[in-house]
């Protein structure tokens, strides 16, 4: 996750002190805290999923799931980061 510091959107974990404490302390050997760990860095890609998504759109992310037999918006979605060469449909928009 460090690494997305330089992306566009940057994700800086520096700038809040809970973040800021994921970089620092080692991954807790106990149960609940690892759980709850886990789901602080999760919330941070999803907020940071969302800023990409809000700034590139499909140019840099795609839907999956959004092809069901499903009526619209019943499918089941998730939005993802895509690289060109990543993208199931090989980069077309």
């Amino acid at each position: 996750m460090a690494g997305l510091a330089t992306a566009d959107p940057p994700l800086l974990l520096s700038s809040h002190p809970v973040s800021r404490q994921l970089r620092s302390e080692p991954t807790p050997q106990k149960a609940a805290d690892y759980k709850h760990r886990e789901d602080l860095i999760d919330a941070l890609l999803c907020a940071w999923t969302a800023a990409l998504w809000s700034r590139h759109g499909l140019a840099r992310c795609q839907v999956l799931g959004a092809d069901s037999s499903l009526p619209r918006g019943q499918a089941p979605t998730i939005t993802v980061p895509a690289r060109p060469e990543q993208r199931r449909d090989r980069g077309a928009r």
